[in-house]
């Protein structure tokens, strides 16, 4: 038997972190809805960690997905 995870493609593991940190945020983890307001009590240093990381993490998925489809970015 195997994980779902372990079935993924590489656009598709770095999708679904990007989703779980906007989750972790409070917010819809769709990747077209703006990304969430810093919730209460959470430091701006970890707000801003977490946004950059899943800013990466999406421009990432994107290209691998333009990757695989063969454009150029």
């Amino acid at each position: 038997l195997t994980y779902a995870s372990q079935q993924e493609s590489q656009a598709d593991r770095f999708m679904r972190k990007a989703r779980s940190i906007r989750t972790r945020l409070g917010g819809d983890d769709s990747l077209m809805e703006p990304f969430p307001e810093k919730p209460k009590r959470m430091h701006w240093q970890t707000y801003w960690r977490l946004q950059r990381e899943a800013g990466e993490l999406e421009n990432m998925g994107w290209a691998s997905i333009a990757q695989r489809i063969g454009m150029e970015i």
